[in-house]
């Protein structure tokens, strides 16, 4: 799995990050679609105190999602995803976070379970990264 940035979270940052690289990458969708990249950017991307460099196609997605963080930026962070809690460990110059899933995807579980809740001062991914925007590696 790429790391992606959709076109919509793009237009929003993508004016105080560095400009985009030419691209000739495509993708194919579920539903068979083919879409191709606007481009590519490379930079910092921040969960929290946790930041790696690396590359994203920027794609109109039609709104399917606003960041996808891909294998290279989970290599780059060193990611460990517990699949019973549903949490993914990252780490990067020894500074540690855990991102809670706020989906709950079995909510029978969760809700006989109170161990299994992620804690209500946790912040996912998709929060800190609609609260910092993608940090541009200069």
């Amino acid at each position: 799995m790429r790391n992606c940035i959709s076109l919509k979270r793009w237009e929003k940052y993508g004016h105080c990050l560095d400009t985009l690289t030419i691209s000739n990458t495509v993708i194919s969708v579920a539903n068979a679609t083919r879409i191709e990249s606007k481009g590519t950017w490379t930079g910092i991307v921040q969960v929290g105190e946790t930041g790696a460099l690396s590359s994203f196609e920027i794609f109109d997605c039609k709104g399917a999602f606003d960041v996808i963080l891909g294998k290279p930026w989970l290599k780059a962070v060193r990611a460990h995803h517990d699949y019973v809690t549903d949490e993914i460990t990252i780490e990067a110059d020894g500074k540690q976070e855990v991102i809670t899933n706020i989906l709950e995807t079995n909510t029978q579980q969760t809700d006989t379970n109170d161990s299994l809740k992620p804690d209500a001062t946790e912040t996912s991914a998709e929060e800190q990264l609609a609260k910092n925007g993608p940090e541009s590696h200069k």
